[in-house]
């Protein structure tokens, strides 16, 4: 169906009658130059020229510190709510994927811990860090550790991937009877506790508006009177094979991090605590 160009054009007739009624007016319309004299006007004048010259320069100047505030208003909310942060990964495609997230669903990432699982979570491992250019990283006015294996090129990491991290350190402290923890037990609880308040930060930071429907399920697999959440979801994601694919183009290994030393003379003592 083609849409409508939003205006109706007019007939001939139309047309027609407009002209002879343009006409009529312009036979009965007195001409600027009866109208207006210039000479009558001036005559006539009860203030001084300089007078309308100064509310003339008045109203300009008004006009000009308006359409300063509105551009700046508008910049403001342009950089405050449009667009994405800089990141040198945005032009990363979208897609709709609809995904399953039952109770009942299997996948690698879920359920009893085994060693597949295991290494399913380790793969995100090698993804964690990157090298980014000083160009990236004065887009967003930060600084990083300088890696000594190339030029220009900083150790950085894709908030993602930091996301998944932290799903693994809570999934691995639940199954702390299979798994051997190295850090301390207060630590241990630090990081999990750390992890947990990053996730509902990203969360409520995201405020995802995706709809989530309601049925009634089978009492044999969860026998509930109420409705339950249907949690086969349509999202917009990242293409996830295509953020793999560029972060494995810029893959950087830590060790190849500047000293302490040289980053403390660059920047000073360290005084963060992480």
């Amino acid at each position: 169906m083609k849409l409508s160009s939003g205006y109706i054009p007019v007939s001939n007739e139309e047309g027609a009658h407009t002209d002879a009624k343009k006409r009529d007016s312009e036979q009965h319309r007195p001409s600027l130059e009866y109208a207006y004299q210039p000479s009558e006007l001036e005559h006539n004048s009860r203030y001084p020229a300089w007078h309308y010259v100064f509310h003339a320069l008045f109203v300009a100047a008004n006009l000009c510190w308006t359409l300063v505030l509105v551009s700046q208003t508008t910049h403001l909310r342009h950089d405050t709510y449009s667009g994405d942060v800089p990141s040198p990964a945005n032009n990363i495609s979208l897609e709709r994927v609809v995904m399953n997230n039952s109770l009942w669903d299997e996948n690698r990432f879920k359920g009893p811990p085994n060693p597949d699982q295991t290494q399913a979570w380790l793969e995100f491992f090698n993804l964690t860090s990157i090298a980014v250019s000083r160009e990236d990283l004065d887009a967003i006015d930060r600084t990083s550790v300088q890696l000594t294996s190339g030029p220009n090129r900083y150790l950085a990491m894709l908030d993602v991937f930091h996301q998944i991290h932290c799903l693994d350190k809570i999934r691995i402290y639940l199954n702390r009877d299979y798994y051997t923890l190295v850090e301390h037990p207060t630590m241990q609880l630090i990081h999990v506790h750390h992890c947990l308040d990053s996730l509902r930060q990203i969360a409520m930071c995201r405020g995802d508006t995706e709809l989530v429907t309601f049925q009634y399920v089978s009492e044999e697999w969860y026998p509930n009177p109420r409705p339950n959440p249907d949690f086969l979801v349509e999202r917009k994601c990242r293409n996830w094979d295509q953020l793999v694919e560029w972060v494995s183009e810029r893959r950087a290994d830590v060790g190849d991090a500047e000293s302490r030393e040289v980053w403390e003379g660059k920047y000073g003592k360290a005084t963060s605590h992480g």
